[in-house]
Order: structure tokens, then C-alpha cells, then sequence
């Protein structure tokens, strides 16, 4: 009798656990393999949200409210970078380099304003899809909402227009695409647990022949990406060249004068 006993209080300590809503014995390895699941998905949408919310304002010029040009920078899928000057020397040209030359990385929008020769500069890194005739519409709506001094105004429309390029109105939101991630790997692990049932032959028949096996996978290192101060916009005269042309369908940029 207390043999008897002793075997069920084994049995009870089996590797395995009861599926909710099923009854069907899911063994703690997938059970484990979909925790893992879970845990990447949710550092591949903190890690996407953060991307997509970070943002730069160096307001030297003092001409901008931070708050809400941040606000409406945050909403673009790629990091902003934003810098006002007065004390800012050269041509359109040369803020246009200088801006270009603010970019952090490649996959980054920077805007320049000089206030005291009213000229602007948007340019994209090259791994960003906005065109040049994409930056020039920014520039466009900068120009078009300034009226004479709203240096919040214009910089919000532009990065609406940016916004638009990129795909606002329709494009993927980085939350979105991070839960379809984390339903598609359920699915996948689902899909396993119901074969690995259809092997066992039943939710209570020993395996037909055979066992799976688990197998391990590195997780990639994670990207510790962001921008970073960029100090005192720069001053002084600038060569001659052009602004923008770097690409036709990414890496665009353009400017103009208000």
C-alpha cells in the first residue's frame, strides 16, 4: 500500500504540467521555450519603442518650445536630431554640411536652424527612406508655416512632413509590429506543442518512436543605440557646395531660406 502510494506521489512529480483549457500534458521545456518567447518579444518592443521615441533638441537660439516639438518628434519611427543657432556664420550650403554632419549615425533625421540668416536644413542618414524631394517638402512646411517668427510652429509642420514620408498615415507602428512578432512565435510554439501531441499519439499515449529534442539558440546582443548631446551648435564660414542630393529613395536632404 505504501509502495502504491509512493509511485503516485511520483507520478504527480512528472515533468510536465497541465495545459489550460486542453488537459493535454505539456511538458515544462516548452512551457519554458514560450516564456523565452515572450521575454525577447518584450525586449524587441521596448527596444523598438525606445528607437522610436528618441529625440534631441539642442534650442540654442532659444526660439523653440521644447515640449511640444519634442512631442511631434517623438512620433517618427527614427530618432530626431534638432539644434537652433544665432551665432551661425555661413551660406545655405554650409548648414546643410553642418547639419548633415550632426548626424549621430545613419539612421537619424537632423534639423538645423540658423536664426540669424534664416536658413533651415533637413537631412537624413542614409539608412533613413526620405528622399531629397521628401526633405524639400519638409522644408517646404517649414517655410510655409514660420509667418514671421513661429520657429515651434514651422518645426512641427516639417516634422509632420517627415512624419507623412515615412509612412505615418499608414506605416507600420514600431507597438504593432512588436505584438505581431510576439503572436507569431506563440503560434509557432503552439504549432510544436500540437505536433509533439500528434506524436505521442494521444494526450495520455507514450511517444511512438523517437523524442524531440530543445534545441538552443543564442539570443542576439542587444543594440544600445541613442544620440547623444552635440554640444554648442557650430559656428563660423563655410565653404562653398551643396546640401542634400546624397540618394534618391533615402538618406535625402534639402534646404532653404524663411
Amino acid at each position: 500500500m505504501l509502495a502504491q502510494k509512493h509511485a503516485c506521489n511520483l507520478g504527480k512529480q512528472e515533468n510536465v504540467v497541465k495545459s489550460i483549457g486542453l488537459g493535454a500534458p505539456v511538458p515544462r521545456s516548452i512551457l519554458a521555450c514560450l516564456a523565452l518567447v515572450t521575454v525577447c518579444a518584450l525586449f524587441v518592443l521596448t527596444t523598438v519603442t525606445v528607437q522610436a521615441d528618441t529625440v534631441t533638441i539642442n534650442d540654442q537660439a532659444g526660439v523653440l518650445d521644447t515640449g511640444k516639438v519634442q512631442a511631434e518628434a517623438a512620433q517618427l519611427p527614427v530618432p530626431v536630431l534638432i539644434y537652433t543657432t544665432d551665432t551661425f556664420t555661413g551660406d545655405q550650403d554650409a548648414l546643410n554640411r553642418s547639419t548633415r554632419a550632426q548626424l549621430p549615425d545613419q539612421n537619424t533625421i537632423a534639423i538645423g536652424i540658423d536664426t540669424v540668416n534664416k536658413h533651415v536644413s533637413i537631412e537624413a542618414g542614409t539608412t533613413v527612406q526620405v528622399s531629397d524631394s521628401q526633405a524639400s517638402d519638409a522644408v517646404s512646411a517649414f517655410q510655409s508655416n514660420y509667418n514671421g517668427g513661429d520657429y515651434t510652429g514651422a518645426t512641427v509642420a516639417a516634422l509632420d512632413s517627415l512624419h507623412n514620408a515615412l509612412g505615418g498615415g499608414g506605416g507600420s507602428n514600431p507597438v504593432w509590429v512588436a505584438v505581431a512578432i510576439l503572436l507569431g512565435l506563440v503560434v509557432v510554439v503552439a504549432v510544436v506543442i500540437a505536433i509533439r501531441r500528434r506524436r505521442r499519439g494521444g494526450s495520455d499515449g507514450p511517444p511512438r518512436s523517437g523524442g524531440w529534442r530543445i534545441w538552443s539558440w543564442t539570443t542576439p546582443s542587444p543594440y544600445y543605440g541613442g544620440i547623444y548631446s552635440t554640444g554648442t551648435p557650430p559656428s563660423g564660414t563655410y565653404g562653398g557646395g551643396a546640401g542634400g542630393g546624397f540618394g534618391g529613395g533615402a538618406g535625402g536632404g534639402a534646404g532653404g531660406s524663411f
